[in-house]
């Protein structure tokens, strides 16, 4: 073979190699792509069922809380209706009186609400006792503070005559027990009780108990304490807890049960244990004016330009009006127990769930977290469900209208400051539907921002927060329309949200009522289990939409 046929063939033979090796890198690369690309679609399947899983629990979870946190129908409290505004600028100026408060509820809170200056005013209970504890307007929080006390007198049980307790044929005796001090022990009589007579009816605000502390029998499970008539017939009962190490017990009678603290005779002390004895050495008790003034007004002036101050009287508190006062009846439903309807935007907690999106965004991550979308399989379950039958004029369901404005609120309770993105997708409905296909109609994406709560507006393409309504609300079309929302948390720590919808009034009033919609695709109206749907979206790492909605179902 000459030189110009052995050139020949080791120039084919070249090709022939490359030919193989390119098959061969092709066979390899097509191969690896697909292997990375099938890693990826499991690894985004994985991370949509445990966000599947996290919402699901949380929907189940918070429907079993409300409705079995303990609640029945309770009426003890009523808001003042009878309140004064007052300008201290320059001189003093009664700008309002008669302002009557109504009792709303927001998110496990109870409180009085109304209107001066165009201006939401908020008058907060204290948990314990249920007094007008604090008044909030604006971004400060005031101390409310009872401008009818009149000074405490004591008595002690060395001092009460046969003819204090006629109930009973025994009193209580001051006896020594070898000491160095003189110690008070009751008699036992009816399971440890002791009984004090206040000479005359009186109206009361505070009780202070005082006890020896080294008193050899001192442990009880429960102190009871009423308060009686002078016809020995029981206005008020208060229960306190194990209090052995303490040596005075106070017990504040709340502003809303003045009613039941007026005309008090006799304070009768009971122990609930029938082998230990009362070691009560004497009581306290503060009386209210009897001028028929008593009122309440905030400790100090507010801070706002025009230094507002507030005062309210007695007028109508502790009356019956007929709310249910912890908005908790436990029975699955947006009214009372007792059927009560309450007018406007007062709900039994039970609805919360069903109008209510919350959960929290882990710290940490650069991708977007879906805490929203609606499509018809979740508009379907919450137009289904047969609870979700509220008064139309309060509460709409999710296909009723087409202008509905997002209320957001973000907890963050490490820092006081929070930072995330937010995006919002509307899509297609009706490809979703007919192709399941995830087709974007309009995206607006905002940076960096910093507001708590506030309502969502747009602003051109422009996403940001406004504490008050001003008609540029973002407007969900929920009616024709479907949408998502998503959350990047800048932080290091979890931000948690919560996320509710209100309808643009027909009259464009931003003083008229706004409705409320049933948002959460969950059906607990089926007598023996709970059923919801937990969807999401994650934008996968080719920036295509990965997507599920899985149905749970698990029982009551």
């Amino acid at each position: 073979m000459n030189s110009k046929n052995k050139k020949g063939s080791i120039f084919i033979y070249v090709l022939i190699l490359i030919n193989v090796a390119l098959i061969i890198w092709y066979v390899v690369f097509n191969n690896t792509y697909i292997l990375n690309n099938n890693i990826n679609i499991w690894k985004n399947a994985e991370e949509v069922f445990l966000k599947l899983s996290d919402k699901a629990n949380i929907n189940i979870e918070s429907v079993r809380q409300y409705n079995k946190n303990g609640g029945w129908f309770s009426d003890a409290l009523s808001c003042p209706t009878n309140i004064t505004m007052s300008w201290t600028v320059s001189t003093w100026a009664i700008l309002e009186t008669g302002i009557n408060s109504e009792m709303r509820y927001d998110f496990w809170t109870v409180y009085c609400y109304f209107t001066f200056n165009w201006t939401e005013w908020r008058i907060y209970f204290d948990d314990t006792t249920q007094d007008f504890s604090t008044v909030y307007y604006g971004t400060e929080l005031k101390d409310i503070v009872n401008n009818a006390f009149t000074p405490g007198w004591t008595i002690d049980n060395s001092s009460i005559s046969a003819t204090a307790s006629p109930y009973t044929s025994e009193q209580p005796s001051k006896s020594l027990d070898g000491s160095l001090s003189t110690q008070y022990k009751s008699k036992k009589w009816d399971y440890n009780q002791i009984t004090f007579d206040l000479w005359s009816e009186k109206k009361l605000s505070k009780v202070t108990i005082f006890k020896k502390v080294n008193q050899w029998a001192t442990y009880w499970d429960n102190w009871i304490v009423y308060l009686k008539n002078a016809w020995n017939v029981t206005l008020k009962t208060i229960t306190l807890p194990w209090i052995d190490s303490m040596s005075t017990v106070v017990i504040p009678l709340s502003y809303s049960s003045y009613a039941d603290a007026d005309n008090v005779r006799y304070i009768q002390i009971v122990s609930d244990h029938t082998n230990r004895f009362l070691n009560v050495s004497e009581i306290e008790v503060t009386e209210l004016s009897e001028t028929g003034n008593d009122s309440w007004s905030s400790d100090s002036v507010f801070s706002d330009p025009n230094q507002s101050i507030f005062i309210f009287d007695t007028t109508w508190i502790g009356w019956i009006d007929l709310v249910d006062d912890n908005m908790n009846s436990d029975n699955y439903r947006s009214t009372s127990t007792w059927v009560v309807w309450y007018p406007w935007d007062y709900f039994d907690d039970d609805i919360t769930p069903r109008t209510t999106i919350f959960w929290s965004v882990s710290p940490g991550s650069t991708d977007y977290y879906n805490i929203f979308w609606n499509n018809y399989i979740t508009n379907d379950m919450i137009n289904n469900n047969i609870f979700n039958d509220d008064n139309p004029l309060i509460l709409a369901k999710i296909w009723d209208v087409t202008e509905w404005y997002l209320f957001f609120d973000m907890f963050s309770k490490i820092d006081s400051t929070i930072n995330y993105d937010m995006k919002i997708i509307e899509f297609d409905r009706n490809d979703y539907k007919d192709k399941y296909t995830l087709l974007p109609i309009w995206i607006s994406e905002t940076k960096n921002m910093t507001e708590w709560y506030w309502y969502l507006q747009k602003n051109g393409e422009v996403l940001s927060f406004s504490r008050y309504k001003t008609w540029n609300e973002f407007k969900f079309d929920f009616k024709n329309k479907d949408y998502s929302i998503y959350l990047i948390n800048h932080l290091t720590w979890n931000i948690a949200y919560r996320i509710t919808w209100e309808e643009k009034p027909a009259s464009w009033l931003l003083t008229d009522y706004w409705r409320w919609i049933y948002i959460n695709p969950i059906d607990d109206s089926k007598p023996n289990v709970i059923e919801t749907i937990a969807n999401h979206i994650i934008i996968g790492w080719e920036k295509n939409f990965i997507w599920e909605n899985f149905k749970v179902v698990w029982p009551k």
